[in-house]
């Protein structure tokens, strides 16, 4: 954090952006969940169709509690990169956890189609079948 931090300071570094991302990353595994938030909101203010930041901001504000600003914030990403696997599995999860298995289903059909051979697929068909929308 402390090297995020000085490149930060430097008014030359051309992409804050992805250090701001990084740093909230590390927040975020640290358990410091309203510095990564921070974080996050600067990343997206400075760019706006960063969809990664969008997507962490989405898993920070579910952390939290609030899943209408995690639901809102996982939009974007998608919205902006429609195939980025880990965003529609993020939003699954909060569908998941606000009891909406329909709208959790599609974006685990969609993780499974975007990741046919990877992990996630393994993980949505766990999923689905813990919702009852699979077998």
């Amino acid at each position: 954090l402390k090297y995020f931090k000085k490149a930060l300071e430097d008014d030359l570094y051309r992409t804050p952006e992805y250090t701001l991302y990084n740093m909230s990353l590390v927040n975020i595994s640290m358990g410091n969940l309203p510095e990564a938030k921070t974080n996050l909101a600067k990343a997206v203010d400075i760019k706006p169709n960063y969809a990664p930041a969008w997507d962490a901001l989405g898993v920070v504000y579910s952390k939290t509690g609030n899943n209408v600003s995690a639901i809102e914030a996982l939009k974007k990403a998608l919205v902006l990169y429609p195939d980025f696997i880990e965003a529609h599995w993020d939003i699954a999860q909060v569908y998941v956890e606000t009891g909406d298995t329909e709208e959790a289903k599609l974006h685990l059909l969609e993780v499974m189609r975007l990741d046919k051979t990877g992990g996630f697929t393994s993980r949505a068909k766990e999923k689905l079948i813990g919702i009852g929308a699979m077998q």
